[in-house]
């Protein structure tokens, strides 16, 4: 499912275009409007939906760039997608992943029959997706996140759907810039993961490690207490990691080989 958007902004109202398909119009409606209605309530945005007759497909949102930000937020979810143009890029990404391991396999398999120049073919267009897997995501990361942190202000920071190493690199950086002293990071609270919360975990971990102040902000979000003294106290721990000597590349070989860490 493709969800299209546009937006334009006039005396500091912001208009968002979401191009839903309209078989999932009633569910932004509700019984007798119910769901609207709340949705308004709640994010004190205007929303507008094309009669029911018309073939018209475009739903506006119309507000304070923040209420724009939380009913869009609200919108997606509602209608099981929480991406545009980043979801579709995952998608890709997991089809690059899926070739990737049929080569791989293959390659296995061909040099097991004794076959190794087959076998080195198979590995080269194998390593080739790898490379398209990464680029893929990269592209997937920046379009998911703009799309889910573009309207929203500078103390929030929504790592919703990245994966979990792309959210802490996120965190990381928004923390190092953070001028304010008090930080929104919402993780969602895993209810859709099949692993359940895995990022929410992840980010709790992060900022015990960093000995961060916070709390929770309901199941899926934290408040995170920022002052300068926190920020030059993290930046000179994560220095005095960067100090520490790493293994040599002999070393990382050896440990490789023999399975014993993560290097």
């Amino acid at each position: 499912m493709t969800i299209e958007e546009r937006s334009q902004t006039f005396q500091g109202q912001v208009t968002v275009y979401v191009d839903v398909p309209k078989d999932l119009h009633g569910k932004i409606i509700g019984h007798q409007g119910s769901t609207i209605h709340e949705l308004t309530l709640k994010t004190h945005a205007k929303i507008e939906v094309p009669p029911q007759d018309s073939t018209e497909t475009t739903i506006s949102i119309t507000g304070e760039p923040l209420s724009v930000a939380s009913a869009r937020k609200r919108i997606l979810n509602l209608i099981g997608t929480h991406s545009t143009v980043g979801d579709q890029y995952r998608a890709l990404a997991e089809q690059a992943t899926q070739q990737r391991n049929k080569y791989y396999e293959e390659a296995t398999n061909a040099y097991n029959q004794g076959d190794k120049e087959k076998a080195k073919k198979l590995s080269e267009w194998g390593h080739q997706e790898d490379v398209k897997i990464h680029q893929l995501n990269e592209v997937a990361e920046e379009q998911i996140f703009r799309e889910r942190n573009d309207l929203l202000s500078d103390d929030e920071i929504d790592l919703h759907y990245l994966h979990k190493d792309e959210a802490l690199n996120r965190l990381q950086s928004k923390l190092e810039h953070f001028l304010g002293t008090r930080l929104k990071v919402v993780t969602g609270a895993g209810h859709h993961s099949e692993h359940g919360p895995v990022l929410k975990g992840a980010v709790k971990g992060f900022l015990d490690e960093r000995h961060y102040k916070y709390m929770e902000d309901g199941d899926g979000a934290f408040i995170v207490q920022c002052s300068g003294k926190d920020r030059q106290k993290n930046m000179t721990n994560e220095a005095d990691m960067d100090n520490v000597p790493q293994p040599s590349l002999f070393q990382r070989i050896i440990h490789r080989l023999c399975g014993c860490c993560g290097v």
